[in-house]
């Protein structure tokens, strides 16, 4: 791909793509960039590598990380500056309502949005767990539900990308990992042994799954050539599941799961959602159907009214 112009037009031949250097992100630049190609072939693209404060700090626990811009920031710093057109996120990583002057121009058709135990080489199968299995994830939400699905089990914090956690699968004395499906199926990653986690226990993170492209909300002409990109049942899906977690104030430090999709027969939406009065609580889970014609934003708002009384700010 040549090096954009800054000084052009994106609509006239040049964008800028800014992610972080993570395989995974770098994987979703790529899917970005390759999307933009198909509708634009004209189109020069570049990716640029920021580093975020998230990728410099492998050792706080996530629930501890001071602001859900974690793993943006830097990406929105670099919008501001004019040194990047988009940025791609995972949308779970980004703030449940993005601030001015920003806007999610668009969101990619979505991928598996639900999380997988990756099992430890000396466990042939989940029948092969203890009865209380160590296992590592650094996510309250995980940990919480966890729980539920394995009484009695022992979780142990662990960061890095996706690479990094896998080797730390094998190196300490653990019998699996959680991870996001979608992040083993865009990297390709074979050879372990995963068990997919029932959705309706291990309701995922907002937004997981989903690629984010962010722009500076007065870019009309990148908005326009965005447009094509959008995915109308991703966003609606992740409007809903994101508004929810914004009316609890959601993010890595409260045990919120949020997940909506279009049931088989598309006529109507099914919304999960999962949250714990603290981390170290068992989550309380509440499942309700909308209309596909609904306002997801009224459907997140009934949501949260089922867990006024439940929950702490974190």
């Amino acid at each position: 791909m040549g090096t954009p112009n800054p000084t052009r037009d994106p609509s006239q031949g040049d964008v800028r793509l800014g992610s972080r250097g993570s395989p995974l992100a770098l994987w979703q630049a790529g899917q970005a960039a390759d999307a933009l190609q198909a509708h634009y072939p004209e189109l020069n693209i570049a990716t640029v590598v920021v580093k975020t404060s998230g990728d410099r700090d492998q050792s706080t626990p996530l629930d501890h990380l001071p602001h859900p811009g974690y793993f943006t920031k830097e990406l929105e710093a670099s919008l501001l500056a004019g040194a990047i057109d988009v940025a791609v996120h995972s949308l779970k990583d980004m703030a449940a309502k993005v601030g001015e002057p920003f806007q999610v121009a668009a969101i990619l058709p979505r991928g598996p949005a639900g999380d997988v135990l990756v099992l430890h080489p000396r466990h042939a199968d989940e029948q092969a767990l203890p009865p209380k299995p160590a296992i590592l994830t650094g996510s309250v939400r995980r940990a919480q539900q966890l729980r539920t699905l394995y009484p009695g089990c022992q979780v142990l914090p662990v960061r890095g990308n996706i690479h990094t956690r896998l080797r730390k699968l094998g190196e300490q004395q653990v019998d699996a990992l959680v991870m996001a499906a979608a992040a083993l199926d865009r990297l390709g990653i074979t050879g372990y042994t995963t068990v997919a986690l029932p959705l309706d226990k291990m309701i995922p993170a907002p937004g997981q799954g989903a690629i984010a492209l962010e722009t500076l909300a007065d870019r009309a002409d990148l908005t326009a050539l965005l447009n094509p990109l959008e995915s109308p049942a991703a966003r609606r899906a992740t409007d809903m599941e994101r508004h929810f977690a914004y009316l609890l104030e959601g993010g890595c430090s409260l045990p919120l799961g949020a997940h909506a999709w279009v049931d088989s027969g598309g006529g109507a939406m099914v919304f999960l959602a999962s949250l714990g009065p603290d981390s170290d609580a068992l989550p309380v889970y509440q499942r309700m159907e909308v209309s596909a014609g609904d306002d997801p934003i009224e459907a997140a708002a009934m949501m949260a009214n089922r867990f006024k009384n439940i929950g702490t700010r974190a």
